[in-house]
């Protein structure tokens, strides 16, 4: 009994095998030592931190999803600074004088307000604006919008139409200006629309007559027509001359020249209504061929620039005549040219009946006019020509301001057999000074007249194209050399008369005048002798004295001499060493004196030369006679 007892307490509390075995597979050591339990600390589950961490990761995702499908469906706004849209809406190809619209759309996209918004519009500066909605809320074409709330847009629409040129590549364009984030960001925004001027309102045609004859007037006809909805005022016309077409001298006060059109102001143009403009004159003796013909209208810009609205031309031509007339001054028969005053145009007349019949009873007559060649238009009273020194080898005789040679002196102008040619030479000098001031020019026209052509009486007037002589200023350079001044102080010094060897000092003065023309780039140079030498510079009233050492050169410059400034003046020192071989003789104190400058005026050059100083000192009275060198 006690036997069996005390197996079973052992069994109960003694160690289980496989327990132990157990243990030993997981604690013991590499050396088959067990640890002792007894003093293993017990450490607390984690299991509540995983299960939190799951949770706290589960919601983030469920989050991300719900911020990721927001943004899918709706658009990220809620961190913007908020933006604003701008568009344009009309047509790019213009029609000049038509009505057109083009609205300027804006909105706000987001979902925050934006302030302060602020919109101009800039068309081209032929737009002419007719209205606009909402109106126009500032100076120019400025509309000040405010807060725009979120998604809110609007329009702004504006009506004109535009008058520049046909061809013309331009742009409209609108620039908005915003603030976002509570009026602490300033932004900019620009939409732009191309516009390209392809048609007009305006039609037009150009009539002339099926054939012309040198002297026979002629009238050419510019028919406008406004196919626009809107009335149209500032129209102007320019019609084209061709060469050897003289228009009529009495222009009406609607009608200037300039350079080669016609330009003729028109009235205002009701819209679906036409008006027309003409043109009369006459071929030049010697033309032939096809003449052309082109008339435009349009519109000037603000800087006076013309814009071609319309467009029309005609050919005309032109039959051989049965005088021809040719006129040659100073060996060439270009027809523009410059002169100076005092010029002497020395001319010749050839003509010759180019017809199969006699020309009888014919008269010639050369006039020469003052005209102001900016607009052609005659001065009447103002006289070019020294009329007193005009000449002729022919027999002829003077007539308010022409000089005329008829059959009633000459007896080949009686009558001229078919291809019978003559000739008249002529010289005719400008005068010297002019009684007006301004920009001048001599015309000279040579007119014939034609009493019969065979048995018939024509009566038929001839004219040439008019020559024009653009007169250039009357600038002049004077140059001196002294010792003393006009009252007597000395200006130089050393010995007068200069002796060999030793050193004399003149005073050299350039002196410019003119009373007509502002000057620009002018310059006055000469060349020292090798006796001379550059000392100083005494005094002057405009521009610059150099002097080049290397090629012993003095120049004067002067930018620019205006209009209304007549005189300027440079005053400069030169030493004179006298040779041996100097001795007994007057000595070079500077070279050929040459003046160049640019007439602003007529945009022609002026270039004159004057003769060297010397030591001969002809226009200082206490100075005079003492110029020979002595030993």
């Amino acid at each position: 009994m006690n036997k069996n007892g005390s197996e079973k307490k052992n069994n109960v509390l003694g160690p289980d095998p496989q327990v132990e075995e157990s243990l030993r597979s997981i604690y013991a050591s590499d050396g088959g030592e067990m640890p002792d339990m007894s003093k293993l600390e017990r450490k607390p589950s984690k299991r509540w931190l995983y299960i939190l961490i799951i949770v706290t990761a589960s919601i983030l995702t469920l989050c991300s999803a719900a911020w990721a499908g927001f943004i899918f469906f709706k658009g990220y706004t809620g961190l913007s600074s908020g933006s604003l849209k701008l568009e344009i809406k009309g047509s790019e190809q213009v029609t000049i004088g038509q009505e057109t619209e083009y609205v300027v759309n804006y909105s706000n996209d987001q979902d925050i307000p934006l302030d302060a918004v602020h919109i101009r519009i800039n068309f081209p500066a032929d737009f002419v604006l007719i209205e606009s909605m909402p109106a126009i809320s500032g100076e120019g074409m400025d509309w000040k919008i405010g807060s725009l709330a979120a998604e809110q847009s609007g329009s702004i629409t504006v009506k004109g139409r535009f008058t520049g040129a046909l061809g013309t590549v331009s742009a409209v364009q609108a620039v908005a200006t915003y603030a976002a984030n509570n009026k602490t960001d300033n932004r900019e925004i620009l939409a732009t629309q191309k516009l390209v001027y392809a048609q007009s309102v305006l039609d037009g045609s150009i009539s002339v007559p099926e054939k012309a004859v040198p002297g026979d007037k002629l009238k050419i006809v510019y028919v406008i027509k406004n196919n626009g909805t809107q009335d149209l005022s500032g129209l102007e016309a320019r019609i084209s001359v061709p060469q050897g077409f003289t228009p009529d001298d009495a222009l009406s006060t609607t009608t200037t020249a300039q350079g080669k059109y016609q330009i003729i102001k028109v009235s205002p143009l009701p819209a679906a209504s036409s008006t027309q403009v003409a043109m009369s004159g006459t071929f030049s003796a010697g033309m032939g061929g096809q003449a052309h013909f082109q008339a435009q209208a349009g519109m000037l810009s603000a800087e006076g620039k013309f814009m071609m609205a319309q467009s029309s031309q005609a050919d005309l031509p032109v039959l051989a005549g049965d005088l021809s007339i040719k006129l040659i001054i100073n060996g060439s028969d270009q027809t523009e040219r410059s002169a100076a005053l005092g010029e002497i145009l020395q001319g010749s007349i050839g003509f010759e009946n180019t017809s199969d019949e006699s020309l009888k009873n014919i008269r010639l007559r050369l006039q020469l006019d003052a005209i102001n060649p900016l607009d052609g238009s005659v001065l009447p009273n103002v006289n070019v020509v020294d009329w007193k020194s005009v000449q002729s080898a022919t027999s002829s005789k003077l007539e308010n301001k022409s000089v005329v040679w008829g059959f009633d002196r000459i007896k080949d102008l009686q009558e001229l057999t078919p291809h019978q040619s003559g000739n008249f030479e002529f010289s005719a000098p400008i005068l010297t000074q002019m009684s007006a001031t301004g920009t001048l020019a001599v015309r000279v026209t040579v007119f014939a007249e034609i009493e019969s052509i065979g048995n018939l009486k024509m009566n038929r007037k001839i004219q040439l194209t008019p020559f024009i002589f653009k007169l250039k200023s009357d600038a002049t350079l004077q140059s001196e050399a002294r010792y003393y001044s006009e009252e007597g102080a000395p200006l130089g010094k050393g010995p007068l008369p200069p002796r060999v060897g030793q050193a004399t000092e003149y005073r050299v003065i350039w002196s410019l005048h003119k009373s007509a023309h502002a000057l620009k780039d002018v310059k006055v140079t000469t060349i020292l002798p090798q006796r001379a030498n550059f000392v100083r510079m005494a005094t002057g009233t405009a521009g610059e004295l150099s002097f080049d050492p290397a090629n012993r050169s003095i120049s004067w410059n002067l930018n620019r001499m205006p209009a209304d400034v007549n005189d300027s003046e440079m005053q400069f020192d030169i030493e004179l060493v006298p040779g041996t071989s100097d001795e007994g003789r007057f000595v070079d104190l500077t070279g050929a004196i040459n003046f160049q400058a640019m007439d602003d005026d007529i945009k022609d050059t002026i270039v004159k030369s004057l003769k060297a100083l010397n030591t001969d000192l002809q226009n200082d009275e206490q100075a005079k006679g003492k110029g020979v060198v002595r030993k």
